[in-house]
């Protein structure tokens, strides 16, 4: 089931980069973590890793030269040294802060690695 998701999600990629390429129009990704892989006690285990999803599509992202960027270590990093929670409690979704710090983050990456591509 999980290599189908995969797949499927690989595909998806595809068929948006295709669509990108034919209109003229450039591509980034930006991947958003789940509640359960920012708070994980641990990065990995037996049966689980937090970045797999992400590495996934970063593997689809680079040798393609579409800028990437995972949330993922910067919203971990953040969780652990700040009290302010950033999932609505007991939803999956951003909260207020969530969404806020979620933008920041990609904000600064765009302007930093996305915009300085189309100079």
């Amino acid at each position: 089931m999980a290599d189908s998701a995969r797949q499927i999600s690989i595909d998806s990629l595809e068929g948006i980069r295709r669509l990108c390429s034919e209109h003229g129009a450039a591509l980034a990704i930006v991947t958003l973590p789940f509640e359960a892989q920012v708070y994980a006690l641990r990065e990995t285990e037996p049966n689980y890793d937090i970045g797999l999803p992400q590495r996934y599509v970063e593997d689809y992202a680079r040798p393609r030269g579409i800028p990437y960027l995972s949330l993922l270590p910067q919203l971990r990093s953040l969780a652990r040294s700040a009290g302010e929670p950033l999932y609505v409690d007991g939803d999956p979704h951003f909260n207020d802060h969530g969404h806020r710090i979620a933008g920041q983050y990609i904000s600064e990456w765009f302007r930093r690695e996305v915009e300085r591509r189309s100079d």
